[in-house]
């Protein structure tokens, strides 16, 4: 998949997609807010954004609990119900904190033990706590850098071996920077502490006492109780491709799947102690993302204001953190735009301008991802890796674009004299730097 996403010309359809069960909680729900989601949603999905399933409660009232496809045609791959299980990503290292919250209070383990203790050879395994790891301070790569996938696969032990490997990115508890790695050992660490894999131990100690029976996690799932499993889809270039390849990624040992009813049970349990006040935000806010390709999930609780919501999708082609910020506003009775149709226009930009912006960036937090911006036939063009990208037009002399029907822009900080830019990038915001 590209990083310049364009918008999907094949025409989909809005389509709900609920069962007589979902129909009949909907109908209980008399609240202005319920309304209004709906009608968001429904126009995210009539502009082919958003696929998946919503769930928002504020209090004990289910404010909106819904399917939204995009394709009229109840046989295609991508189409959903309220009851579909969606693979949840890193939604896990949320259930991991939890756990290690349970496990320090039982007296099993404490986050300030040093990894070391359960890793006795691991290369600054004497610096690095498992706060740290938590914390995303380790230090650790977000992923694997320079390393093949064994033939037979990744393990735990060998991934274990291969995150050994890596170079410390800042010292440990100097920065902060997103390490799924990391989470890795957090996963490892807990199978120690209890004996069982970290996945299976979800699906037993976290996902069955709270009865979320469509939950659990897929080394361990009779394929069976993968009865409304939803199929990923990636959106490349012009088309929707159904994703093939998630298991065969380096992050073996958590990968969950869950429901938007699951999910609402366990935002509940953490929005009761002792989970909330370890977990919350200062603003008292519970909240995490999962995604990978083909996969968008979130959960959310404001536990100040009594409300939570779920979002899964089996498609990445959505802005959401754009949807994240308009659920707020909704929430809190503050003005929000319905999604619309855009059409950028694109102006001039003389060459000498376009000078300024050359060269290869690096964008430390998409994975040390870098991109070249080239002078061509007076315009921008975007490279990664000697594959040509796009050709990316002016909104004005510092943000560009590739599809003026699309979000996605280019912004260069002519007050940091071009040595450093933003990309947005499906609602994310990621910085970059020349090198």
């Amino acid at each position: 998949m590209k990083l310049i996403s364009h918008l999907l010309l094949i025409p989909l359809l809005l389509a709900e997609c609920q069962t007589d069960r979902s129909k009949e909680i909907n109908k209980k729900v008399e609240h202005p807010s319920s309304r209004y989601l709906d009608e968001y949603f429904s126009a995210h999905t009539e502009l082919n954004d958003f696929n998946g399933c919503v769930l928002v409660r504020k209090g004990d009232t289910l404010l909106l609990r819904k399917a939204y496809n995009m394709y009229l045609d109840t046989a295609h791959s991508m189409r959903v119900n309220s009851y579909s299980q969606f693979d949840i990503h890193s939604v896990s290292k949320l259930m991991a904190q939890a756990i290690i919250i349970d496990l320090e209070a039982a007296g099993k383990m404490n986050r300030s033990d040093l990894l070391s203790e359960y890793l006795p050879d691991f290369p600054n395994g004497d610096r690095i706590t498992v706060q740290h790891l938590l914390d995303n301070a380790s230090g650790i790569p977000r992923e694997l850098q320079n390393i093949e996938a064994p033939e037979e696969g990744w393990n735990a032990d060998s991934l274990i071996k291969a995150i050994a490997q890596q170079e410390l990115e800042f010292d440990p508890g100097t920065d902060k920077r997103y390490s799924n790695l990391g989470y890795q050992l957090v996963y490892y660490i807990v199978a120690q502490v209890t004996g069982k894999p970290f996945g299976l131990y979800v699906s037993d100690e976290v996902f069955y006492p709270l009865g979320m029976d469509d939950s659990g996690a897929h080394p361990y799932t009779d394929e069976k109780n993968l009865r409304e499993y939803a199929i990923n889809h990636e959106a490349d270039d012009d088309t929707v491709e159904a994703v093939t390849h998630y298991f065969n990624d380096s992050k073996p040992m958590a990968r969950l799947y869950s429901t938007i009813d699951d999910l609402d049970k366990y935002l509940e349990m953490l929005e009761s102690e002792p989970y909330r006040s370890q977990l919350a935000s200062d603003k008292g806010i519970i909240a995490w993302s999962g995604g990978s390709d083909g996969i968008r999930a979130y959960i959310h609780s404001n536990v100040p204001e009594g409300y939570h919501y779920v979002l899964l999708a089996n498609y990445d082609g959505i802005a959401m953190q754009n949807i994240i910020n308009d659920i707020e506003h909704i929430m809190a009775g503050e003005e929000y735009e319905i999604p619309k149709a855009l059409n950028r226009i694109a102006v001039p930009v003389d060459v000498q301008t376009l000078e300024k912006y050359i060269g290869i960036y690096d964008f430390m937090e998409a994975d040390h991802l870098e991109l070249e911006f080239v002078i061509e036939r007076d315009s921008l063009a975007v490279y990664q890796e000697g594959e040509r990208l796009a050709t990316l037009f002016a909104e004005n002399d510092s943000v560009f674009f590739s599809d003026p029907t699309d979000q996605e822009s280019f912004t260069f900080l002519p007050s940091q004299g071009g040595e450093k830019m933003l990309m947005d990038w499906l609602g994310i915001s990621f910085e970059g730097y020349r090198k």
